[in-house]
């Protein structure tokens, strides 16, 4: 039992921090209060380079759009896509990815924010 405890706390660990590519998130003055921990959620990320990432994979934009109509399919109304966009990151490399939410029905489009105390959501 001890040993799946362990486990346990160490795999929690590893889905908690799978995103490793480091990003300087844009302020925001508030958040949303039920940011909570979907388990039906896509976490994209775009660097400043215009790069894609789900988790620590690279990925391209027809990759994105298979895994929101995936996503869309499987979890209907539940699922979320939570963008986490660098601050440098431009509008044409977002934009792909908010028209495929938009073309697959997926309602549910969250970008991730800093705090401008510094804090992150």
């Amino acid at each position: 039992v001890f040993l799946l405890i362990i486990f346990f706390l160490v795999a929690s660990y590893f889905v908690k921090h799978e995103q490793n590519e480091p990003i300087a998130l844009p302020d925001a003055s508030q958040r949303d209060s039920e940011d909570d921990d979907n388990p039906r959620r896509l976490v994209l990320t775009v660097t400043a380079e215009g790069n894609w990432f789900v988790g620590t994979d690279a990925v391209t934009l027809d990759e994105i759009e298979r895994r929101i109509a995936a996503g869309a399919v499987r979890h209907q109304a539940d699922f979320e896509v939570r963008l986490r966009g660098d601050r440098q990151a431009s509008y044409k490399e977002i934009e792909p990815v908010m028209l495929a939410c938009a073309k697959n029905g997926v309602r549910r489009l969250k970008f991730a924010v800093q705090l401008r105390d510094g804090s992150r959501p």
